[in-house]
This record gives structure tokens, sequence and C-alpha cells, in this order.
């Protein structure tokens, strides 16, 4: 298994913007900044973006809030991500749940990986329930006396 280089923020960012083909200005002041260069600025690296942007950001690019703010927390705030997920985690999905979601992010990197076509979501059910079935076979082996 091999873990993809993870993209940081500016280079993500910097692409988002360009195809998004909305000017920058045009973004600051959607965002609530009078100038330009606190984009440019960003893109670069130069300058974090403020956690309290990342919603308003991702909907003027139209991408999905969070993943950039995952994007953002584990670059600038690692520790505080990783508290946040286990705390969150615990609570919304179940710790094998969790340790899917952890090695499909580090198969993947930092794609926002989906299921877009019929094909890749016939073969994720298929490599799915080929575990699932493994498991259940030998929870079932388990449990005989």
């Amino acid at each position: 298994m091999v873990k993809q280089n993870r993209i940081t923020v500016a280079s993500y960012l910097e692409i988002q913007i360009a195809v998004s083909e909305i000017s920058q200005k045009d973004i600051a002041t959607a965002i609530g900044y009078d100038k330009p260069n606190v984009i440019t600025m960003i893109k670069q690296g130069k300058t974090k973006l403020p956690l309290n942007k990342v919603g308003p950001l991702a909907k003027v690019l139209g991408i999905d809030p969070v993943h950039l703010l995952r994007l953002a927390m584990s670059e600038y705030h690692p520790d505080t991500w990783l508290a946040i997920n286990h705390i969150i985690g615990r609570w919304l999905v179940t710790d094998g749940e969790m340790t899917i979601i952890q090695l499909v992010r580090e198969v993947c990197g930092d794609i926002d990986l989906s299921l877009e076509t019929t094909e890749h979501r016939t073969a994720f059910t298929k490599v799915v329930g080929d575990i699932a079935a493994e498991q259940f076979r030998h929870s079932l082996k388990r449990k005989r006396p």
C-alpha cells in the first residue's frame, strides 16, 4: 500500500481557484475581504486560510467544505484535528468504520474520493461485501464450541 503525498491547503486552493474561473477579486469580496491579495497570499502559502473562511470559500468555489476543513485542520492544527476526529468519530461511526475511513484516506491521499460511476460502486461494493462475508464466516467459526 502506497501512501500518496499530502496536498497542502495552498496547492489545493491554487488548483480549485484556477479551475473555478472566478476572479480572485470576486472570491475575496464573496468571503469578506476588500482586496484580492489575501487570496494570493493563501494560494502561495504565505498566510493560512482562516478557519472561519473555510465554509464561505468552499461555497464560492463549489467544493466540499468538509474536505477543505479537513485539509486546513490537518495542516494547521493536526493535534487538534486528531482530537476532534477522535471525539466526533466515536459518536458518529463505529471503530471499524473509522478504521475503514482512515484506510481509504491513507490509500487515496487527499483525493476527495467518490464513487461516481456504476463500475466504481460495483467494485467497491464487491470488495466490502467480500470482506464482510469473510468476517461473518470467521465470527461464526469463533462461536462454535
